[in-house]
């Protein structure tokens, strides 16, 4: 067999070089993630897609509604199935409560609870984000009685 010889380069192609790689981005490493000291985006923010979403579904609301509504007339299977793949049910997502009182002792509670119950009263909360609040409020008020006894000289 003979060897195989190739005809010489063009005078073009003696010059291409590889790519450059890109510039690190802001506030990572070399190897593109992020670097000691950055966590990443803040917490509770969205996506851009989930906010075009969000917008698109505020404009489709009514038209969505409507199919939906045929829908239950026939299948309320199938009606829930368009409600669970259109709007699913978001966790996680940051709340802000109207007139949250502030927390400074054990007598704030009530009103800390009485406002997540008009919350979801309103439907700003659902049921279970107004759990998990309570949830969080519960423990703070262990933190704060397990402080009370300590300072009494009381064991926790």
């Amino acid at each position: 067999m003979q060897p195989l010889i190739l005809p010489p380069p063009a005078p073009n192609d003696l010059a291409v070089l590889p790519p450059l790689p890109p510039a690190p981005l802001e506030g990572r490493d070399t190897h593109g993630r992020f670097a000691p000291g950055n966590p990443g985006k803040p917490r509770g923010a969205r996506s851009k897609i989930a906010a075009e979403i969000d917008g698109m579904l505020a404009e489709a609301a009514p038209d969505a509604f409507e199919t939906i509504r045929l829908a239950a007339r026939h299948n309320l299977a199938a009606a829930m199935w368009i409600i669970e793949r259109v709007a699913p049910i978001r966790k996680g997502r940051p709340i802000s409560l109207e007139n949250f009182p502030p927390i400074n002792g054990a007598a704030d509670f009530a009103p800390a609870l009485a406002t997540i119950a008009s919350s979801v009263a309103n439907g700003d909360l659902s049921v279970d984000e107004a759990a998990l609040a309570a949830r969080v409020l519960r423990e703070f008020l262990e933190v704060l009685e397990t402080a009370h006894r300590l300072r009494a000289g009381m064991t926790p």
